[in-house]
This record gives structure tokens, C-alpha cells and sequence, in this order.
């Protein structure tokens, strides 16, 4: 009977592990968008950068000169770019809404705004 009862007792507690688990994982996939974050540092053909930091900053580096920015995602493949109050891009200092796709070769290709004039970005 004790051997019955001990085997219950496994098997309970197995069932127990394997439900946390499957929790567990679960919780890790729903986490889990699988499409690649806008954020990090890419680059240009010519050499020029732009990063999208965390909390919304956005730093553009070329020609010896480097703008911030606010960003903002919209969705639908599209950001808004806002040039913080002392900075005036390419005669404007207007929020510019632009839009973004990631490519197979895991490319970033921007288009649609002044700031990015259809341009493919490799991640560095």
C-alpha cells in the first residue's frame, strides 16, 4: 500500500514539474514577437549612422555632424522621427513620419521621410 501511495505521490508531483514547465515556456513564447526590434545602431552605404535607443532617442552621425531625435512607433511598418527643439534637418525642424521594413538578408530599409530617402541600413 505505502509503495502505491508513494508512486501516487511521483506521479503527482512529476505532473506538477511538467505543468510548471509548460507555464513557463509558454510564458516565454507569448514574450516573444519574433520580429526583429527597430532598435540598435545601423549604417549607411556612405558610412552615415542612425541609432534607435530604448526610451525613444534617436542619434543621426554623418558629415561630421550628429541630430537627435525623438522616435516613436506607429505601427504598420511606420515611425515618427521629431527633431529635438535645437535641431533643424535638412531645413526643417518638423516631426517626419517615415516607414521602415526589414529585409531577408536582415537589412534595415527606411523610406518615405527626408531623413531616410530610401535607403537599405546594415545593423553594426
Amino acid at each position: 500500500m505505502s509503495i502505491q501511495i508513494a508512486s501516487q505521490q511521483r506521479s503527482r508531483h512529476l505532473r506538477g514539474i511538467v505543468a510548471a514547465s509548460a507555464t513557463v515556456l509558454a510564458l516565454l513564447l507569448a514574450s516573444c514577437t519574433g520580429k526583429p526590434s527597430l532598435e540598435g545602431k545601423y549604417q549607411d552605404p556612405n558610412g552615415a549612422t542612425i541609432e534607435f535607443i530604448k526610451g525613444g532617442t534617436a542619434i543621426f552621425a554623418g558629415s561630421g555632424k550628429q541630430y537627435e531625435f525623438s522616435w516613436e512607433l506607429l505601427g504598420d511598418g511606420r515611425f515618427k522621427l521629431t527633431p529635438w527643439s535645437d535641431v533643424t534637418f535638412l531645413g526643417s525642424s518638423a516631426p517626419q513620419i517615415c516607414n521602415y521594413r526589414f529585409n531577408d538578408n536582415g537589412t534595415l530599409y527606411l523610406s518615405g521621410c527626408p531623413l531616410t530617402r530610401n535607403v537599405t541600413l546594415s545593423r553594426i
